[in-house]
């Protein structure tokens, strides 16, 4: 097996809840969820693209609030 790394980061416990739930529907788990979302982010960045994950939700929860 290959030496791993761990991250922590905060996170608000009803995203965690969600992000749990959301995961567990699709037969995964976190951290592979985590590990792919990460994989994906460097391969974006890598090809030059710039990458803002969340904003188009952060956009429409603004839009609802407003």
């Amino acid at each position: 097996m290959t030496k791993q790394d761990m991250i922590r980061a905060w996170i608000e416990p009803e995203l965690k809840a969600d992000f749990g739930k959301a995961v567990r529907a699709n037969d995964r788990d976190m951290s592979q969820v985590l590990r792919d979302l990460i994989r994906e982010y460097v391969h974006r960045y890598e090809q030059g693209e710039v990458w803002n994950p969340g904003s188009e939700v952060k956009r429409q929860t603004l839009a609802r609030e407003e």
